[in-house]
């Protein structure tokens, strides 16, 4: 698999391991029209901008614009798999860890 579709993959996964998390029917959680408005939603209201801001940079960097156009210089891919997506995923899993340990009330 070319690196920054499994980067995405994983980066989706989360996404939507985060939704399932917070209640949100897997249904629901794998609708298109609704998983990102929920996943900005959730991000929002727990006051993580920051790891919205890098979800839709890695949106943009690796999915849109690296894999889809290939117009991203693979070196530029490389820095961002290496550089920023581990530690995004470290930090999401501590907030889906959070949500796990938490009673929390649906967000749709």
């Amino acid at each position: 698999m070319i690196p920054q579709k499994k980067a995405w993959s994983a980066i989706r996964d989360l996404r939507k391991a985060c939704l399932i998390t917070t209640k949100i029917p897997y249904e629901i959680a794998k609708t298109k029209s609704k998983r990102l408005p929920l996943f900005i939603k959730i991000l929002k209201a727990v006051g993580r901008k920051d790891l919205l801001k890098s979800y839709m940079y890695f949106s943009q960097q690796l999915h849109s614009m690296g894999f889809y156009e290939r117009v991203i210089p693979e070196s530029d891919l490389r820095d961002t798999i290496q550089d920023n997506v581990p530690e995004w995923m470290q930090k999401i899993k501590e907030l889906i860890n959070i949500f796990k340990k938490s009673r929390l009330v649906r967000y749709h």
